[in-house]
């Protein structure tokens, strides 16, 4: 798992060698169909793109008003995730235009059928742990169709080196991700950030689920700020195991940053603890990845913490097996 975390800015590098497709015309919205580790690449691109309107669909059909005059890019690392394949023939019914990103399957096997390009990325991975083969493509074709700033595709070109450099403080046995990992053993993360990087937050609980097999809670700030806030009090005796991690950003609204100073005061007699992670990077791209890649870790060192496999996923496992005698 640390290899495979490691290895993700060589999947960034490598995704520019890859032959990309581009839209035929501007959409209206660009939808991204994906669940999962292959969902969030759609959230983080969105993260740092955040002008032009990118919706995630972590669903088996499209929102009502879906149109022609939208796109569609169909994730599924594997190929056969039924709700994105199910998103795609939608789509399809739609008369949309559609991309594919995936390493083979049903969905490889449709795009080929139906003339859909299709971005092949390499095969043998977790694909929690493919997010530089899942995300970088995307981020490719929102920006060479002219969705995005065009700082975006040079920012992605650089960001591997720079992520590489801070790696080695990031892993390291000294480093900030396993002295974080140590306040969250035993007790219950809870990640909040901005509206706009909440994909963040979700990709840092979704490897504390699947990597460490802990539970973790995420939420947006301003929202939490109208409810969540007062409920962090009881049942006192779980409120009271929870560390909390602000993630913050440069880009988010100063009174969003006001916003996370003043709940630390107010709620942290409540709990466990609190923490404040600032995300490094020259650029949005840098920083959104950065992260990422801390919280990967945090996930790998609690993992170890809790002594169970980073790698394996058994209940999720069985849940399709289950799904697929139906």
């Amino acid at each position: 798992m640390l290899d495979l975390i490691k290895a993700i800015p060589d999947q960034i590098e490598g995704s520019f060698g890859l032959e990309i497709p581009t839209l035929k015309r501007r959409p209206r919205r660009l939808f991204v169909a994906g669940m999962g580790g292959s969902g969030i690449a759609g959230d983080l691109v969105k993260a740092m793109v955040w002008s032009f309107p990118v919706k995630s669909i972590k669903d088996y059909h499209l929102p009502p008003n879906a149109s022609a005059e939208d796109a569609l890019v169909a994730i599924s690392y594997s190929g056969n995730t039924e709700e994105t394949l199910s998103a795609y023939h939608d789509a399809a019914e739609r008369g949309m235009e559609r991309m594919v990103i995936t390493s083979g399957g049903k969905l490889l096997e449709l795009a080929k059928r139906d003339g859909v390009p299709a971005v092949v990325i390499p095969q043998g991975l977790p694909p929690r742990m493919a997010l530089g083969w899942l995300m970088t493509p995307l981020a490719l074709i929102v920006a060479r169709s002219g969705l995005s700033s065009p700082q975006l595709e040079p920012d992605l070109k650089k960001a591997p080196e720079f992520l590489r450099a801070q790696l080695e403080e990031l892993a390291s046995p000294e480093g900030p991700a396993l002295e974080l990992a140590n306040k969250f053993y035993n007790r219950l993360p809870v990640i909040y950030a901005s509206w706009r990087f909440l994909a963040v937050a979700q990709r840092w609980c979704a490897e504390i689920n699947e990597n460490a097999k802990a539970f973790a809670h995420c939420a947006p700030l301003p929202e939490m700020n109208h409810n969540e806030i007062n409920g962090l009090l009881n049942p006192e005796r779980i409120v009271k195991e929870a560390w909390l991690v602000f993630l913050r950003f440069p880009e988010d609204h100063p009174r969003i940053l006001a916003r996370m100073d003043i709940t630390d005061e107010i709620v942290r007699d409540s709990v466990m603890g609190v923490s404040h992670v600032e995300a490094r990077g020259s650029n949005t791209a840098e920083r959104v990845l950065w992260a990422v890649l801390f919280g990967d870790l945090v996930s790998y060192f609690l993992a170890k913490a809790y002594n169970v496999d980073p790698i394996e996923i058994p209940r999720i496992s069985y849940l399709k097996k289950r799904l697929a005698e139906l």
